[in-house]
């Protein structure tokens, strides 16, 4: 339910504001991705994938979404992560070819272990800061970092953990309107008791 209140909102945002803008700008990316996942002291390797979309609705807003789902790669482990998030960003600063953007959003997490039927399943808002840099022609770097301070789990009012996630991609424009990427992303669930540290390649479109 939660997730398909993000896509939604996502959605609505892009399709009401669109219609608005004299220039709209539109991007949508996907990555596959490799590496581990750390919980407590054990260490499994993952595997999955990172898909985006995100668009300049109005002059310096922009509306973004993100889908990361891993799991377990190891023989025998059936484990699983998705994370789910949505938001608005503004663009605070524009000074030749670095942007710097500050926003929020809201996005769900969703995680089952090895052996075990049920997912553990949080949500909450959470703030971002993002920064673009352009230092050749066709050449991209983008980063951005979000925060939530509290991710709520289940009924129980208490039971809320903090949310940190991370990611750095490096794009080269290899035709119009297509780029080849590289990605890093590391997200961290009530601090170090669970990390992610995966790594990838993949395209983006531009239109």
């Amino acid at each position: 339910m939660k997730r398909g209140l993000v896509l939604t909102l996502c959605m609505v945002f892009l399709l009401a504001f669109s219609s608005m803008a004299l220039a709209v700008s539109f991007s949508a990316d996907g990555s596959y991705l490799l590496g581990k996942n750390k919980v407590g002291d054990t260490e499994t390797k993952v595997s999955g994938f990172l898909v985006g979309a995100n668009g300049e609705v109005y002059p310096n807003i922009l509306v973004e979404g993100r889908f990361l789902s891993l799991s377990e790669s190891e023989e025998g482990k059936s484990g699983s992560q998705t994370i789910l998030s949505g938001s608005v960003s503004y663009r605070l600063i524009q000074e030749g070819e670095l942007e710097v953007l500050v926003g929020g959003g809201y996005l769900t997490y969703n995680a089952k272990a090895d052996g075990e039927a049920e997912a553990e399943a949080g949500a909450g808002l959470f703030g971002k800061l993002g920064v673009a840099f352009r230092p050749l022609d066709k050449l991209a770097l983008v980063g951005d970092v979000g925060y939530a301070p509290q991710l709520k789990f289940g009924d129980d009012a208490e039971d809320k953990k903090t949310f940190l996630t991370g990611r750095i991609s490096l794009s080269y424009e290899v035709l119009e309107q297509l780029s080849v990427q590289a990605t890093v992303v590391r997200t961290g669930l009530g601090g170090s008791e669970n990390t992610n540290l995966v790594y990838g390649g993949g395209i983006v479109f531009t239109f």
